[in-house]
């Protein structure tokens, strides 16, 4: 089995688990991060949210957005560098928003 899919399952397989979700919205203001705990399993899974922020983006990242959001023709080069570009500014601010929470990513 493939190695990743194979964590996945164990992960999945743990009675309790903490998973990070992330939002955005169309305004480009900043990224919602949320700390919750998950536990069981199929009907009887339980969601508790254990910490809340809205981390403000900064004026740099909100012009890239908006320099391709809701355009009818974009450079595609553009938009995929962008892609990952992104990614990793939200990846910064979980590890920052993780650090104050003193939480360990690991």
């Amino acid at each position: 089995m493939n190695k990743q899919i194979e964590k996945l399952y164990q992960l999945a397989a743990k009675p309790s688990r903490l998973i990070i979700g992330l939002m955005s919205g169309t305004s480009v203001d900043g990224l919602d991060i949320a700390l919750c705990r998950v536990e069981g399993s199929g009907a009887g899974t339980r969601l508790s949210l254990l910490q809340f922020e809205t981390i403000p983006f900064s004026t740099s990242l909100q012009a890239e957005v908006r320099s391709v959001f809701s355009k009818k023709n974009v450079d595609l080069e553009k938009l995929t560098l962008l892609h990952k570009w992104i990614a990793l500014q939200h990846a910064g601010l979980v590890n920052e928003v993780l650090k104050k929470w003193q939480v360990d990513p690991r």
